[in-house]
């Protein structure tokens, strides 16, 4: 709105998720739904990182399909090929146990405490599992509260915020993600350029990177139940774990690259000002 009354030339919106969610109350939804198709009438493009949330702009009448561009995240392989058997002794895990891992800020979006709920179930039936929970926020006082009740202090381990995430996932047998809303996670396809298995929550982007049953599984958002009769599956078999890790990793093409990523922006950009500047000048 800013940059449309300062009459910017060119207007660009990257949707990392739309502004609005299934679990917002119903006017503010709509409140939401409603700026977001007043701002699309003088925004040049709408950039998104997945079919879904295009599909989910169109839905609500958010632009028309010619001023949606696809343009997904772009990682760095080369970060994700390292080999770190010190990250387990440095954070007090012995070699041989079984590390189930989620790195998410601590917010209602994530849902980290369905992640405490997770362990708790596992841990009913696969004793000696533990739970790696990556990144802090405002639910944080909420989650130890949840690993006390359920008695899970020496199950579950809470790092905080980390800045050596590839080193972190390298300690990762499996990957969890109980997401109730995304547009297309990061830290999903920076688990599958690690060659981990993903377990994930049904929801935005996830659904066109993650291959069910090859690559990794969904399941419904908020049911505990079935992503723990997932993860037992995939923890009991340490060749299955493998061969969905070797398979994430070789989904990934160029489109997920980081120089694939910068091109198509800068691309766009040039494009958009080249016209627009065509535009003024007749």
């Amino acid at each position: 709105m800013a940059a449309g009354l300062a009459k910017v030339k060119v207007i660009i919106h990257t949707v990392h998720g739309w502004s609005f969610n299934d679990y917002q109350p119903r006017l503010e939804q709509l409140f939401f739904i409603w700026l977001e198709r007043l701002t699309a009438q003088f925004t040049d493009k709408l950039i998104v990182v997945s079919n879904y949330d295009q599909q989910k702009g169109l839905d609500k009448h958010i632009g028309k399909e010619d001023k949606y561009v696809l343009i997904r995240y772009g990682i760095d392989y080369t970060e994700f090929n390292i080999k770190d058997q010190n990250i387990r002794e440095e954070l007090g895990i012995n070699p041989n146990e079984l590390i189930v891992g989620m790195v998410a800020c601590f917010k209602p979006q994530k849902s980290p405490q369905d992640f405490i709920k997770l362990a708790f179930l596992v841990s009913q039936t696969t004793p000696g599992v533990k739970f790696l929970l990556v990144g802090d926020g405002i639910l944080h006082k909420k989650i130890e509260r949840l690993i006390h009740k359920f008695n899970l202090e020496k199950q579950v381990i809470l790092t905080s915020w980390r800045r050596d995430i590839p080193r972190i996932l390298q300690a990762f047998d499996v990957f969890v993600l109980t997401s109730l809303w995304e547009g297309l996670p990061i830290s999903v396809l920076e688990v599958m350029a690690s060659s981990k298995p993903v377990i994930a929550t049904n929801t935005g982007g996830v659904v066109g990177v993650i291959v069910e049953g090859t690559s990794g599984f969904l399941v419904p958002r908020g049911d505990m139940h079935r992503m723990s009769e997932r993860l037992v599956v995939l923890l009991k078999d340490k060749n299955l774990r493998m061969q969905m890790g070797q398979n994430a990793r070789d989904s990934l093409n160029f489109n997920f690259a980081l120089p694939n990523m910068i091109k198509k922006n800068e691309n766009l950009y040039e494009g958009l000002i080249k016209r627009k500047g065509e535009m003024y000048a007749n």
